[in-house]
């Protein structure tokens, strides 16, 4: 993958974003913070070639997540990869109805998470 693709991890702990990072090398990994309530992103997040969200407590907040990432003009059509634990099940499929949209389950390895994008990036 070209050095020049952007990935946007909305919502990790800063140990969740070293991980994606090392998983991510070759890739521009760019954190988008959340507001103080964890509903939204705290700001226009810049265009990226692929975005991943971490679940958060509230099913509700990660769909507003999304939905926020699906009304910007900037990343309307861009994948999302959903990361989420294995007691966070039912929000990956709550959030697939957007479309584009597929989920990885944490811990996630390297070849793991570049399998999930390769197939999310030939979809769209």
């Amino acid at each position: 993958m070209a050095h020049s693709s952007t990935a946007l991890v909305v919502g990790p702990s800063p140990e969740q974003f070293a991980h994606v990072k090392q998983c991510l090398s070759d890739w521009d990994c760019v954190m988008a913070p959340l507001n103080d309530e964890e509903t939204a992103l705290s700001s226009t997040p810049p265009r990226a070639k692929l975005i991943f969200v971490y679940c958060r407590k509230e099913e509700k907040n990660t769909l507003a997540i999304c939905e926020q990432i699906r009304n910007s003009s900037e990343n309307s059509a861009v994948p999302i990869l959903l990361v989420i634990s294995r007691y966070q099940i039912t929000q990956a499929n709550a959030v697939k109805r957007m479309g584009n949209i597929t989920f990885i389950m944490t811990p996630f390895n390297e070849q793991e998470v570049r399998n999930r994008i390769a197939g999310l990036l030939e979809s769209s």
